[in-house]
């Protein structure tokens, strides 16, 4: 018709034309367009009754035929005065281009607000605001697979990090349930079916369900139903999945990146032979422990350890028991020390330990255990060599507040008390 009419024809008094779709912009044309019905409906409703005969093992003919219908309207002459005035036509056009507007504008919304989210659960609780918002959506279910966010096993072992469980693979999370306007308690359910079963139970709805990935990455799907069975789907719900996906596939790439933040924090913060902190890793903590001791007016205490006769076990046994025996050191502190205490191998076999809160009574006891866990370790040991540490320490007077250089002093004062045990250990050897 555009075409016709840039030519300087006049429809239809110079041409006559006829669609075969009977859409709503063809009868809000001027002139309106003559056409056939497009039987949706009827089409639809054919195949659901051949597809439960086939169900049933009933047979069906090759072929069914639906009928469209003539729609006689100006463009073919027939020159029929259209009903309904094409203002109205206009005004809903102009409606749904202002719905397209304050749809896309949400999502954005939606996508400005997910970027800091950091925890599916607080995700959720978004996500529930906009669910109120679909026109006419009386059930809303979002399911995650249990794996959703796992790790590939390449980075776990890259990482060494061993997860406490493996998900099932067939459990379901149901991880938001929202019904007439409630939200229903998370739960999870096996893959036997798409949604639990006491949702089927307790519903008759019929349920458009979309899945939610990223390229590879699956994530699990969202079921959706309406009032009164209508199958609705609106042009939101595109940029609504799309901010979802992306979401969770953020959520997903964070844990991982997490996991080798933090094995990059170990790697430079932790002593590979004993796993205490080594000196990176203690200067970064020292600062927050001081500081929280001068608003606690809290005592602050430095250890000193030292590996007896490591040169001794090093020349007779080899270098590798000599590691061997430094380890033994730092499973004896890590299993005496508070997990406030700041232990750390600084170098060969030196260990500081830097406490709070700690009085004279609880240092010695602390040295007292260090030296019964080596004791009862040489007892049941089957190696040629004993082994054995020297430690010290020197404390700060309560409520001071100690600068790095104070520390350092009160180290030296824990190395001079710990020089005294090793000469008393070396009488003892001589013995």
């Amino acid at each position: 018709m555009t075409a016709a009419i840039s030519a300087g024809y006049h429809i239809p008094e110079d041409l006559a034309i006829t669609g075969c779709d009977h859409s709503e912009e063809g009868q809000n044309l001027t002139p309106s367009l003559t056409t056939v019905s497009f039987p949706v409906y009827e089409l639809g409703e054919a195949s659901v009754e051949k597809l439960m005969k086939l169900i049933h093992e009933e047979n069906v003919p090759a072929i069914t035929v639906v009928h469209a219908q003539m729609v006689l309207e100006n463009s073919c002459g027939c020159s029929l005065t259209k009903e309904t005035p094409a203002i109205y036509f206009e005004q809903k056009l102009t409606s749904q281009i202002a719905s397209l507007e304050s749809s896309i504008l949400s999502s954005m919304k939606m996508s400005a607000e997910f970027q800091n989210i950091a925890d599916i659960d607080e995700a959720m609780d978004l996500l529930e605001n906009y669910v109120h918002s679909i026109p006419n959506c009386s059930e809303f279910y979002l399911c995650l697979y249990a794996n959703w966010d796992s790790v590939s096993q390449h980075i776990l072992e890259l990482t060494e990090n061993e997860m406490d469980f493996e998900p099932s693979q067939d459990e379901i999370i149901l991880k938001l349930s929202l019904r007439d306007g409630k939200r229903l308690p998370e739960c999870s359910f096996t893959k036997r079916s798409l949604l639990p079963e006491h949702i089927y139970r307790q519903s008759d709805s019929a349920y458009l369900y979309f899945p939610l990935f990223f390229k590879n990455k699956t994530f699990g799907y969202i079921a959706l139903a309406y009032e009164n069975n209508r199958i609705d789907y609106h042009f939101q719900l595109v940029h609504w999945f799309m901010n979802i996906n992306q979401l969770l596939k953020r959520l997903s790439d964070a844990k991982r990146t997490s996991i080798l933040v933090s094995h990059l924090e170990d790697i430079y913060t932790k002593d590979a032979l004993t796993g205490l902190y080594n000196k990176h890793g203690y200067l970064h903590r020292e600062t927050l422990l001081l500081q929280e001791a001068a608003e606690n007016q809290s005592t602050v205490t430095c250890f000193l350890f030292d590996l007896n006769r490591l040169k001794y076990i090093n020349d007779h046994y080899g270098h590798n028991e000599g590691d061997f025996a430094i380890q033994v050191i730092g499973h004896a502190l890590s299993s005496v020390t508070r997990s406030t205490d700041i232990c750390a191998r600084f170098s060969s076999d030196e260990f500081y330990l830097l406490t709070m809160d700690y009085t004279k009574e609880d240092a010695d006891e602390l040295l007292t255990r260090v030296y019964k866990y080596l004791d009862n370790y040489n007892k049941i040991s089957h190696k040629e060599y004993k082994i054995s540490a020297s430690g010290g320490y020197a404390q700060s007077t309560p409520g001071a507040s100690l600068s790095k250089e104070d520390v350092k002093a009160l180290f030296s004062k824990a190395d001079e008390h710990m020089y005294q045990q090793k000469q008393i250990f070396h009488q003892d050897l001589d013995k």
